[in-house]
């Protein structure tokens, strides 16, 4: 006879972290397409949330990704629009680190 334990919790993290890794992923390939159609330039910003960006990423809402746990996914670039960073926090106590992308 065997017996598993299974740490719900912490298998719930892990899932919305890798869920954060996945929806930061969508971003990136939405943000390189546009660049792509704006002569190299994604779209200049200060620090807000990515999902106010859908729109012009051409993202429909149902595609339009957000944080499993109601967080928020973070854009901001260069001022010149040549680089860009887009961030989520996850909490301390996971296994991955923080994800971000950087363009």
């Amino acid at each position: 006879a065997s017996i598993v334990v299974i740490n719900y919790p912490a298998s719930l993290r892990r899932a919305r972290d890798v869920q954060r890794q996945n929806d930061l992923k969508t971003y990136q390939s939405a943000l390189e397409v546009y660049a792509m159609k704006h002569n190299g330039l994604y779209p200049t910003s200060g620090y807000i949330p990515i999902p106010t960006l859908c729109p012009a990423l051409g993202l429909t809402e149902d595609v339009c990704p957000n944080d499993p746990s109601s967080g928020t996914y973070y854009y901001q670039t260069t001022s010149n629009g040549t680089k860009y960073f887009v961030n989520s926090t996850i909490p301390t106590s996971c296994a991955f680190p923080t994800p971000s992308v950087i363009g």
